[in-house]
């Protein structure tokens, strides 16, 4: 009898193991740092939004935010592409990122490549400041993670906005 009870406790706990990698391999997991772009400071944000592969789709609930302000997003297996936005002051208004701040498009949106985020990783440029301002503040990345500069919304984007 315990044979039987010591083989079917196998069978349980192979099929969790299981069944626990399968999901573990449905994500994606980056390193996310979001960097002020005129401090080059960490800046632990309200929230998070996600999107993935140029869908409207968007996902606060991807990205978990540590104490020391590191947060880490968790993105489908299969995507290919990938925006982060976060937000400040409780989540009323969201930093702006300065990978595309001074766009000849506007507010274009720069998408990257999650591929690239995971073999080298990606530090976003920082358009918000001259490049002689930016390159005091420079900083690298990891593969497997993504470093964003962002700041704070001016008062008449904020005008705007509403």
């Amino acid at each position: 009898m315990s044979q039987r009870l010591f083989t079917v406790f196998l069978f349980v706990f192979g099929a969790a193991a299981l069944a626990s990698s399968a999901c573990a391999q449905k994500q994606t997991t980056i390193t996310l740092r979001m960097i002020d772009a005129k401090t080059g400071s960490l800046i632990k944000s309200a929230s998070f939004t996600t999107q993935v592969d140029r869908l409207d789709t968007v996902h606060a609930d991807w990205v978990t935010q540590h104490d020391d302000g590191i947060a880490e997003a968790k993105l489908p297996k299969n995507a290919t592409e990938v925006l982060f936005h976060a937000s400040y002051d409780a989540s009323l208004h969201y930093y702006v990122n300065c990978d595309s701040a001074h766009s000849k498009k506007g507010d274009a949106e720069h998408w990257y490549k999650i591929a690239d985020i995971l073999s080298t990783g990606i530090v976003a440029p920082n358009l918000c400041l001259s490049p002689k301002a930016a390159a005091k503040i420079q900083t690298t990345a990891k593969p497997g993670e993504f470093v964003l500069y962002v700041r704070e919304q001016t008062h008449m984007e904020v005008w705007r906005d509403n």
